[in-house]
């Protein structure tokens, strides 16, 4: 139950970030723009009557309610916000909301492929590296990957426009249809994340290929494309999740550059054009959205993923404990016999002295006798055959134990408790 209650109260205090967040984004928006030279209702009236009079732009002006104070103009915003109503826009005169919706497919079309760009270079970077042992391959990979990192999007994107719409005029700089219209979007957006996310991934199969679990399965004979398959590669993509989940929306709220170089009327297209003809209600509304994608996932709601990597390694020993097939000569089973009726009888008879002759608490006891039940080490087959003798007896011996083990705890709990 306090589990529970510090969980609800860490994701109320998210919510409470959030929403101060929020508030606080969209009100220095107002302030902003009333610090701005040029009046939102002067712009207004040159774009729509040519050379507007005095009398005509304070006309707008109270049309609009620019002429309010800044506080009052901002909670009427906040008012209409809460009834999903963003306003109109002053460049075309549709609502705000079918603006957004309207450009919002298009950046998450770019940020879709973009995604599926980075997983498939950073899953093959990483699986290449990592099975195939070279030096100058892992070092050249990691040359690359720091230029991608260190090169600004819409240089990478001038580049690619350069290379594939001018010199091989393979597509056009704009109005390309279906796919090919968010291709170079998705490329130019894709290398710097998968350039930031291969060395985490790197990272990640390495450490868990140093866990005890994978020293067990090689030592219990499995093999390493099996082992890396089946284990080393969906742990270490588990526990990236988070991470990467996180990305996705820094990806829509840092899209717009990219949108504008390659002429996608998605959020860059809204923003640059709401910001060229001082369209406020639709710079308030764009600011809050980016906004909300720029909101860190509350870390509670991503731990889930954490729990499951953290659980992946004792749920695959447990899987190799109770499928194991074993496969031992006739002479081998007679020593797996011996070693696990020797080491159940002296666990006895240590739990019997700790019992019996140790000043200590009974609690303290009953902690000792139970640890006293716990299964063989995993480590233990790895350093049988770093002794020179075969390991397949001891891994015999650690998955039995794990299933002699858990009936003893058991008998040990129904008597403890």
């Amino acid at each position: 139950m306090l589990e529970l209650k510090v969980f609800r109260n860490r994701i109320a205090n998210k919510i409470f970030e959030l929403v101060l967040t929020l508030l606080i984004v969209s009100a220095l928006s107002f302030v902003l723009m009333k610090l701005s030279p040029v009046d939102p209702a002067t712009a207004y009236a040159k774009r729509h009557i040519g050379s507007p009079s005095p009398e005509q732009i304070e006309e707008v002006r109270l049309r609009f309610g620019f002429d309010k104070p800044l506080y009052e103009q901002y909670f009427n915003w906040i008012k209409k916000f809460f009834s999903l109503d963003l306003g109109q826009s002053l460049s075309n005169g549709k609502p705000v909301w079918d603006n957004i919706m309207l450009a919002l497919p298009k950046t998450l079309s770019v940020v879709f492929f973009s995604a599926i760009l980075q997983v498939v270079l950073v899953l093959s970077l990483g699986c290449i590296t990592f099975l195939w042992k070279s030096k100058i391959i892992n070092k050249l990979i990691n040359l690359l990957c720091l230029i991608g990192v260190s090169i600004p999007s819409f240089y990478i994107a001038i580049i690619l426009l350069d290379i594939f719409a001018v010199k091989w005029d393979l597509l056009s700089v704009a109005g390309n249809i279906g796919i090919t219209n968010y291709l170079l979007p998705a490329i130019t957006l894709g290398i710097f994340g998968a350039s930031f996310y291969y060395p985490l991934f790197k990272d990640a199969l390495d450490k868990e290929n140093g866990e005890y679990y994978i020293m067990f399965c090689r030592a219990n004979g499995l093999k390493e494309f099996t082992l890396f398959v089946k284990h080393i590669l969906p742990n270490s993509i588990v526990k990236l999740i988070p991470n990467y989940v996180q990305s996705i929306g820094l990806m829509i709220a840092n899209v717009a550059i990219v949108e504008g170089i390659f002429s996608i009327p998605g959020f860059g297209y809204l923003i640059v054009n709401s910001v060229i003809n001082r369209d406020a209600t639709m710079i308030h509304g764009l600011v809050f959205f980016l906004a909300l994608f720029k909101i860190k996932i509350p870390a509670p709601i991503l731990s889930i993923t954490d729990f499951i990597g953290a659980g992946n390694g004792f749920l695959a020993m447990l899987m190799i404990g109770l499928l194991l097939e074993i496969k031992i000569s006739h002479d081998d089973f007679k020593d797996l016999i011996s070693i696990l009726s020797y080491r159940l009888l002296g666990n006895m008879l240590l739990m019997a002295l700790c019992f019996f002759l140790l000043p200590l608490p009974l609690l303290a006891k009953k902690i000792l006798i139970i640890a006293l039940a716990a299964p063989i080490s995993t480590v233990s087959a790895v350093f049988t055959r770093q002794c020179k003798y075969e390991g397949e007896v001891a891994a015999v011996a650690n998955s039995l134990s794990i299933l002699i083990g858990i009936g003893v705890l058991v008998v040990l709990l129904m008597l403890f408790v």
